[in-house]
C-alpha cells in the first residue's frame, strides 16, 4: 500500500511511491503516539523531576524503542506475507479487527470515570521542592556533577527504549497498523523508512511535550486526556471499520 504501481511511462521494475499511503500510516502513528498514557506519565515525571534534558532523553529513548520495534514489525510481516501470499487478507482483516478493538478501548476510557482524572494537582506536587517552588513548573535545580547527570540520562533513556520495545500494547497496535500498510515486496528503503517514521512521529511529539512543559502543555494534555482519548479512539474505529467494509 505504500507503493503503487508504476505508471504508463515509468520503468515498471521501479513502483511509485504512494503518498497517501504514507500520510495515512503518519496520521495513525501521530494518534498514537498524542494518546495520554504510561509513556506520556513517564516523560512528564522525569522532565519535572530532572528538567528537559532529562525529559528530552526519555522521549529519544521511547522513540528508538518505537522505530525498532515498528522496523522489527515491517521486516517480518513483509516476509509472511512474500513467503505465504495467501496469508494477506486474514493478516490485513486480524489488522483491522485489532484497530476496531483499540479504538473501542480508547472510547470506553474516554468515557469511564477516572477517580483520579484530577492530574493537575499530581504534577504540581512532584514539580514542588523542599524549598517550596512554583507548582506547575520545571523548577530550576543546581546542576549535578556530570558523572551523575550522565548516569541520570542514561537511565531515562534506557528506561524510555524498555517501555516502548517491551510493551504489549504497543506490540499490538503495531500489528494493528503496519498490518495495513506493509507488502510483500516491501525492500529495505522502505522498511527503514517506516521505521524512521514512527521513530520521528514518537520522540518528535515526547520531545515538543518535554520541551514545552514548563508552559503547561502537560498539565493540559492530562486535564483533556478524557477527550483526548474519544477523538483518537473515534477515528481508530472509522479507520478500521473502513478496513473491514
Amino acid at each position: 500500500m505504500l507503493r503503487t504501481e508504476a505508471t504508463e511511462g515509468t520503468d515498471p521494475s521501479v513502483p511509485t511511491v504512494n503518498p497517501e499511503a504514507w500520510l495515512g500510516l503518519a496520521t495513525v502513528l501521530m494518534l498514537g503516539a498524542t494518546s495520554p498514557g504510561p509513556s506520556l506519565a513517564y516523560v512528564l515525571r522525569n522532565t519535572i523531576n530532572g528538567g528537559r534534558v532529562a525529559g528530552l532523553a526519555s522521549a529519544l529513548g521511547h522513540g528508538l524503542g518505537m522505530g525498532c520495534y515498528a522496523f522489527l514489525f515491517a521486516v517480518v510481516l513483509s516476509a509472511a506475507l512474500q513467503a505465504s501470499p495467501e496469508v494477506e487478507a486474514p493478516l490485513r482483516m486480524v489488522g483491522a479487527l485489532l484497530l476496531v478493538g483499540i479504538g473501542a478501548a480508547f472510547l470506553r476510557a474516554g468515557f469511564a470515570p477516572r477517580p483520579n482524572s484530577d492530574r493537575r494537582d499530581d504534577l504540581e506536587e512532584e514539580s514542588e521542592d523542599d524549598d517550596g517552588e512554583q507548582p506547575g513548573r520545571v523548577a530550576a535545580r543546581e546542576r549535578p556533577e556530570v558523572g551523575l547527570a550522565e548516569h541520570r540520562l542514561g537511565r531515562n533513556f534506557g528506561f524510555g527504549f524498555a517501555l516502548a520495545f517491551f510493551n504489549p500494547k504497543i506490540a499490538a497496535f503495531l500489528l494493528a497498523v503496519y498490518s495495513q500498510f506493509v507488502e510483500a515486496d516491501a525492500g529495505l528503503p522502505t522498511q527503514v523508512g517506516m521505521a524512521a517514521l514512527a521513530f520521528v512521529i514518537d520522540a518528535g511529539w515526547y520531545a515538543v511535550v518535554a520541551v514545552l512543559l514548563s508552559g503547561g502543555i502537560g498539565v493540559s494534555l492530562s486535564d483533556h486526556g478524557r477527550r483526548i482519548d474519544q477523538v483518537i479512539g473515534a477515528v481508530m474505529l472509522l479507520f478500521g471499520f473502513s478496513v473491514l467494509f
